[in-house]
């Protein structure tokens, strides 16, 4: 395929792709407000009571998986779109009717990627902390002796270090 037929092929799917995609955030954020006005209204008319705080935890709770459920069907949907080549709406229905008909798989892999995510920012964080330690602990000690240049060149150093595993990582 040339440059000129994907760009056409890809301007055909935009705006129902953009719809879906809107779709997904509305009802998201629907979500959200809705939680919100639960939450202040549970605070205007409660006296900070325990069983308040452990119904907010519980709902906050909730609204998570809604979300990854949701971020499930909007990828399915969009795949309907692209493949099938149909409409926001109906791309939508059929993304929920097969999360609905694949529920289990579709949550596991949530799961799995959540998983391999939280352990590839625990990584970098890590990383970081060994690159720049050794940088900030030098800054720290030219401060305290008072060798303004050796904790400016320190500092830049870790700033760049920092930004260099952050470029390297791809993050």
């Amino acid at each position: 395929t040339t440059s000129g037929s994907a760009w056409k092929r890809g301007i055909e799917h935009f705006w129902p792709t953009l719809g879906v995609i809107v779709l997904g955030k509305a009802v998201l954020w629907g979500g959200v407000v809705a939680l919100s006005i639960l939450f202040f209204a549970l605070y205007v008319t409660g006296s900070g009571e325990l069983w308040q705080s452990f119904w907010l935890l519980f709902l906050f709770l909730l609204l998570v998986p809604f979300a990854w459920i949701l971020a499930v069907v909007v990828r399915f949907a969009l795949m309907f779109v692209v493949l099938e080549k149909q409409g926001p709406l109906d791309a939508f229905a059929a993304g929920v009717r097969l999360f609905v008909s694949h529920w289990l798989t579709s949550i596991e892999m949530v799961v799995v990627l959540f998983v391999c995510n939280f352990a590839m920012v625990l990584a970098l964080l890590l990383i970081m902390v060994g690159v720049g330690l050794p940088f900030f602990l030098f800054a720290y000690l030219s401060y305290t002796l008072g060798a303004p240049v050796w904790f400016w060149t320190a500092t830049l150093t870790l700033l760049f270090s920092e930004l260099a595993v952050i470029l390297f990582v791809g993050a």
